[in-house]
Protein backbone atom coordinates (compact mmCIF):
# COMPACT_ATOMS: atom_id res chain seq x y z
CA UNK A 1 0.00 0.00 0.00
CA UNK A 2 2.83 2.37 0.94
CA UNK A 3 4.57 1.54 -2.34
CA UNK A 4 1.46 2.46 -4.34
CA UNK A 5 1.22 5.74 -2.47
CA UNK A 6 4.80 6.71 -3.32
CA UNK A 7 4.25 5.65 -6.95
CA UNK A 8 1.17 7.90 -7.15
CA UNK A 9 3.11 10.74 -5.53
CA UNK A 10 5.89 10.30 -8.07
CA UNK A 11 3.44 10.43 -10.98
CA UNK A 12 1.81 13.60 -9.65
CA UNK A 13 5.18 15.24 -9.07
CA UNK A 14 6.34 14.43 -12.60
CA UNK A 15 3.16 15.75 -14.30
CA UNK A 16 4.19 19.47 -14.46
CA UNK A 17 7.35 18.46 -16.33
CA UNK A 18 5.16 17.21 -19.18
CA UNK A 19 3.23 20.47 -19.44
CA UNK A 20 4.11 23.06 -22.06
CA UNK A 21 6.53 25.64 -20.69
CA UNK A 22 5.71 28.20 -23.38
CA UNK A 23 3.61 30.64 -21.38
CA UNK A 24 3.86 33.35 -24.02
CA UNK A 25 1.74 32.42 -27.02
CA UNK A 26 -0.64 34.19 -29.40
CA UNK A 27 -3.53 33.57 -26.99
CA UNK A 28 -1.87 36.07 -24.62
CA UNK A 29 -1.06 38.64 -27.33
CA UNK A 30 0.31 42.00 -26.20
CA UNK A 31 2.31 44.70 -27.98
CA UNK A 32 5.35 43.99 -25.78
CA UNK A 33 5.16 40.23 -26.41
CA UNK A 34 4.85 40.72 -30.16
CA UNK A 35 7.92 42.99 -30.15
CA UNK A 36 9.81 40.41 -28.10
CA UNK A 37 9.00 37.61 -30.54
CA UNK A 38 9.88 39.81 -33.50
CA UNK A 39 13.30 40.48 -32.01
CA UNK A 40 13.95 36.80 -31.26
CA UNK A 41 12.86 35.31 -34.59
CA UNK A 42 14.96 35.49 -37.80
CA UNK A 43 12.06 34.92 -40.20
CA UNK A 44 8.58 36.42 -40.07
CA UNK A 45 6.28 35.99 -43.06
CA UNK A 46 2.74 35.44 -44.28
CA UNK A 47 2.09 32.09 -45.92
CA UNK A 48 -0.68 29.94 -47.31
CA UNK A 49 -0.71 26.52 -45.65
CA UNK A 50 -1.88 23.60 -47.77
CA UNK A 51 -1.32 19.84 -48.25
CA UNK A 52 -1.68 19.23 -44.52
CA UNK A 53 -1.15 15.68 -43.21
CA UNK A 54 -1.07 14.36 -39.64
CA UNK A 55 2.52 15.56 -39.19
CA UNK A 56 3.54 17.72 -42.18
CA UNK A 57 2.35 20.63 -44.31
CA UNK A 58 3.51 22.91 -47.10
CA UNK A 59 3.62 26.72 -47.14
CA UNK A 60 3.45 29.07 -50.09
CA UNK A 61 5.22 32.25 -49.05
CA UNK A 62 2.97 35.25 -49.61
CA UNK A 63 4.87 38.10 -48.00
CA UNK A 64 8.23 38.30 -46.24
CA UNK A 65 8.16 40.70 -43.30
CA UNK A 66 11.53 39.89 -41.70
CA UNK A 67 14.49 38.01 -43.13
CA UNK A 68 14.91 36.40 -46.53
CA UNK A 69 13.63 32.91 -47.25
CA UNK A 70 15.49 30.58 -49.63
CA UNK A 71 12.47 29.78 -51.82
CA UNK A 72 8.75 30.58 -52.15
CA UNK A 73 7.61 27.06 -51.17
CA UNK A 74 8.57 25.60 -47.79
CA UNK A 75 8.02 22.31 -45.99
CA UNK A 76 6.91 22.22 -42.36
CA UNK A 77 6.16 19.67 -39.68
CA UNK A 78 4.23 19.60 -36.42
CA UNK A 79 3.17 17.29 -33.62
CA UNK A 80 -0.25 18.20 -32.27
CA UNK A 81 0.05 15.64 -29.47
CA UNK A 82 3.25 17.01 -27.93
CA UNK A 83 3.08 19.16 -24.80
CA UNK A 84 3.38 22.38 -26.86
CA UNK A 85 1.81 21.05 -30.04
CA UNK A 86 -0.77 22.95 -32.09
CA UNK A 87 -3.24 21.79 -34.71
CA UNK A 88 -2.35 22.87 -38.24
CA UNK A 89 -5.15 23.57 -40.72
CA UNK A 90 -5.16 25.04 -44.20
CA UNK A 91 -5.42 28.81 -44.51
CA UNK A 92 -3.39 31.99 -44.30
CA UNK A 93 -0.88 31.94 -41.43
CA UNK A 94 1.58 34.35 -39.87
CA UNK A 95 4.87 32.57 -39.22
CA UNK A 96 7.56 33.45 -36.70
CA UNK A 97 10.06 30.78 -37.68
CA UNK A 98 13.56 29.41 -37.86
CA UNK A 99 14.87 27.17 -40.63
CA UNK A 100 16.77 23.90 -40.46
CA UNK A 101 19.89 23.07 -42.50
CA UNK A 102 17.76 22.11 -45.51
CA UNK A 103 15.96 25.46 -45.49
CA UNK A 104 12.66 24.11 -44.15
CA UNK A 105 10.67 25.22 -41.12
CA UNK A 106 11.52 23.87 -37.71
CA UNK A 107 8.72 22.01 -35.94
CA UNK A 108 5.72 24.28 -35.46
CA UNK A 109 4.51 24.67 -31.89
CA UNK A 110 2.89 27.14 -29.52
CA UNK A 111 6.37 28.44 -28.69
CA UNK A 112 6.91 29.97 -32.15
CA UNK A 113 4.18 32.66 -31.97
CA UNK A 114 2.93 31.48 -35.37
CA UNK A 115 -0.80 31.33 -35.89
CA UNK A 116 -3.68 30.69 -38.27
CA UNK A 117 -5.28 33.95 -39.42
CA UNK A 118 -8.10 32.28 -41.35
CA UNK A 119 -9.25 30.18 -38.38
CA UNK A 120 -7.67 31.81 -35.32
CA UNK A 121 -7.65 30.07 -31.97
CA UNK A 122 -9.79 32.20 -29.66
CA UNK A 123 -9.46 31.78 -25.91
CA UNK A 124 -12.80 32.40 -24.23
CA UNK A 125 -13.03 33.32 -20.53
CA UNK A 126 -14.37 30.51 -18.32
CA UNK A 127 -17.99 30.81 -17.13
CA UNK A 128 -18.77 31.93 -13.61
CA UNK A 129 -19.05 28.70 -11.56
CA UNK A 130 -21.54 30.39 -9.25
CA UNK A 131 -24.02 30.89 -12.10
CA UNK A 132 -25.78 27.96 -13.78
CA UNK A 133 -27.71 29.44 -16.73
CA UNK A 134 -30.16 27.51 -18.84
CA UNK A 135 -29.11 26.22 -22.26
CA UNK A 136 -30.37 29.31 -24.15
CA UNK A 137 -28.62 31.78 -21.83
CA UNK A 138 -25.45 29.70 -21.97
CA UNK A 139 -25.49 29.69 -25.77
CA UNK A 140 -26.10 33.45 -25.91
CA UNK A 141 -23.20 34.04 -23.51
CA UNK A 142 -20.92 31.83 -25.61
CA UNK A 143 -21.84 33.60 -28.85
CA UNK A 144 -21.36 37.04 -27.25
CA UNK A 145 -17.92 36.08 -25.94
CA UNK A 146 -16.98 34.60 -29.31
CA UNK A 147 -17.98 37.78 -31.14
CA UNK A 148 -16.00 39.88 -28.65
CA UNK A 149 -12.88 37.75 -29.07
CA UNK A 150 -13.15 37.85 -32.87
CA UNK A 151 -13.30 41.64 -32.81
CA UNK A 152 -10.31 41.74 -30.45
CA UNK A 153 -8.38 39.38 -32.72
CA UNK A 154 -8.96 41.58 -35.79
CA UNK A 155 -7.83 44.66 -33.86
CA UNK A 156 -4.68 42.92 -32.60
CA UNK A 157 -3.79 41.51 -36.00
CA UNK A 158 -4.17 44.88 -37.77
CA UNK A 159 -1.86 46.38 -35.14
CA UNK A 160 0.63 43.54 -35.53
CA UNK A 161 0.63 43.76 -39.32
CA UNK A 162 1.22 47.52 -39.23
CA UNK A 163 4.20 46.99 -36.91
CA UNK A 164 5.64 44.27 -39.14
CA UNK A 165 5.31 46.40 -42.29
CA UNK A 166 7.00 49.31 -40.49
CA UNK A 167 9.81 46.99 -39.38
CA UNK A 168 10.35 45.80 -42.94
CA UNK A 169 10.58 49.37 -44.19
CA UNK A 170 13.15 50.19 -41.53
CA UNK A 171 15.14 47.02 -42.26
CA UNK A 172 14.95 46.50 -46.06
CA UNK A 173 16.43 43.26 -47.43
CA UNK A 174 19.79 43.42 -49.17
CA UNK A 175 18.33 41.95 -52.35
CA UNK A 176 15.08 42.55 -54.19
CA UNK A 177 12.02 40.85 -52.67
CA UNK A 178 10.97 37.47 -54.01
CA UNK A 179 8.25 37.31 -56.69
CA UNK A 180 5.87 36.07 -53.98
CA UNK A 181 5.87 39.55 -52.42
CA UNK A 182 3.35 41.13 -54.81
CA UNK A 183 -0.38 41.85 -54.67
CA UNK A 184 -1.08 38.20 -53.71
CA UNK A 185 -0.44 38.59 -49.94
CA UNK A 186 -2.64 41.65 -49.72
CA UNK A 187 -5.46 39.80 -51.45
CA UNK A 188 -5.03 36.78 -49.16
CA UNK A 189 -4.88 38.98 -46.09
CA UNK A 190 -7.97 40.89 -47.20
CA UNK A 191 -9.91 37.67 -47.77
CA UNK A 192 -8.98 36.37 -44.32
CA UNK A 193 -9.99 39.58 -42.59
CA UNK A 194 -13.17 39.88 -44.64
CA UNK A 195 -14.18 36.35 -43.61
CA UNK A 196 -13.64 37.22 -39.96
CA UNK A 197 -15.63 40.43 -40.25
CA UNK A 198 -18.52 38.69 -42.01
CA UNK A 199 -18.72 36.08 -39.26
CA UNK A 200 -18.49 38.80 -36.62
CA UNK A 201 -21.30 40.91 -38.08
CA UNK A 202 -23.47 37.86 -38.68
CA UNK A 203 -22.96 36.89 -35.07
CA UNK A 204 -23.97 40.33 -33.88
CA UNK A 205 -27.08 40.16 -36.03
CA UNK A 206 -28.05 36.81 -34.52
CA UNK A 207 -27.60 38.17 -31.01
CA UNK A 208 -29.74 41.20 -31.85
CA UNK A 209 -32.51 38.99 -33.23
CA UNK A 210 -32.48 36.83 -30.11
CA UNK A 211 -32.60 39.93 -27.95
Amino acid sequence: MLGKFFLLLLLVASFPAQACECRKSRTSWTYALMQEKLGQTPHVFLGRVFAVTDTTFQVQVLEELKGQLPRPLLQGRYDQYSSCGILVREGVWIFYSRLDAAGNLLELSACTFSGNLTEPYLLLPPPDPRVIPDSLAREQLYQAQLAEQRALFVQQWLTEYAILVAYRRQHPPAAAPTPASTWVPYLALGVALLALLIVLFNQKGQLTDKG
